[in-house]
């Protein structure tokens, strides 16, 4: 009887310990897959100063200005994760003469630079994007973050700017039309990538799972 109830006392114990951790397990699945809140800024008109710009005969430069910027980035990103910075332009008017644009190409070869300046990522293409400003409805330029420090709030700032054909000094030029500034944590869980931490907290609940189906049952023991 002695036997039979230290047997018991000791396999209530063991039970605890696998309950507990299961439950570490669990917590550290739920932290890695925590989902990531995503912050988007808005500009509703790139620039009035393009408004200005009517006598240079410049139809993309002056519809530029009747363009809303959208910025969509993550709030953290995790250490050996990627993340994702979206830059988006839209007609807010859809007014745009795609007639004119082909008269006027000759004199204005306009084309958007955005650049991210930000330090602490490894960024993809790269930090500067250039493309013709294809004057449809939407344009969208992408970002790739792979991060260089295992954590910390890096901050920075996307320039949009045109760079267009002055026919009056006969050369390109290039005017800033908006300045966003980005905040964007990097979070590590005890100095570890999330991804890690999710996989250790996976084994350790099946681990503590299949321990608990191999424990013997009190009535069991004999």
């Amino acid at each position: 009887m002695k036997k039979e109830k230290k047997a018991i006392k000791k396999s209530k114990r063991i039970s605890i310990f696998q309950i507990i951790g299961i439950i570490i397990g669990l917590v550290l699945m739920f932290l890695g897959f925590w989902p990531i809140e995503r912050i988007e800024k808005k500009v509703q008109k790139l620039s009035s100063d393009l408004d200005n710009l009517g006598g240079m005969n410049c139809a993309e430069l002056e519809k530029l200005g009747h363009y809303c910027l959208v910025i969509n980035y993550p709030k953290l990103i995790n250490l050996n994760d990627s993340g994702q910075i979206t830059v988006s332009l839209s007609d807010i008017e859809d007014s745009f003469d795609s007639g004119q644009v082909h008269e006027v190409k000759s004199s204005c070869l306009t084309s958007l630079e955005v650049f991210l300046e930000i330090r602490g990522f490894l960024v993809e293409p790269g930090q500067r994007i250039l493309e013709p400003f294809t004057g449809q409805k939407n344009q969208t330029f992408i970002f790739n973050l792979l991060p260089l420090i295992k954590k910390g709030i890096v901050r920075g700032n996307i320039w949009i700017v045109a760079i267009f054909h002055n026919e009056t000094e006969g050369q390109l030029e290039r005017l800033p039309l908006v300045v966003v500034p980005v905040e964007i944590a990097i979070r590590s869980l005890l100095g570890l990538s999330p991804r890690i931490v999710r996989g250790f907290g996976l084994i350790l609940f099946i681990f503590q799972i299949l321990l608990i189906s191999c424990v013997k049952k009190p009535d069991d023991i004999i």
